[in-house]
């Protein structure tokens, strides 16, 4: 989903996503890719983009990111 917004002489483009969770095939992790550097490519040079969304990061040795071990 994306909007774009016109401020004054200004264009910005806010995109949310979210990145197909770990447990997907990497056929389907490779098309979600594929497909926001497709949208990316749409926005012309002079506008701005603000991608905003669950980027499915992990912290810590274990993917828990609770107690000494985590890690960003």
């Amino acid at each position: 989903m994306s909007i774009r917004i016109k401020l004054g002489t200004a264009v910005i483009n806010v995109a949310t996503c979210y990145v197909p969770q770990t447990g997907c095939s990497e056929e389907e992790k490779d098309e979600f890719w594929e497909k926001l550097d497709e949208f990316i490519r749409t926005i012309a040079p002079d506008e701005h983009i603000l991608i905003r969304g669950d980027l499915n990061s992990h912290m810590g040795l274990d993917g828990n990111a609770m107690g000494e071990e985590a890690s960003a």
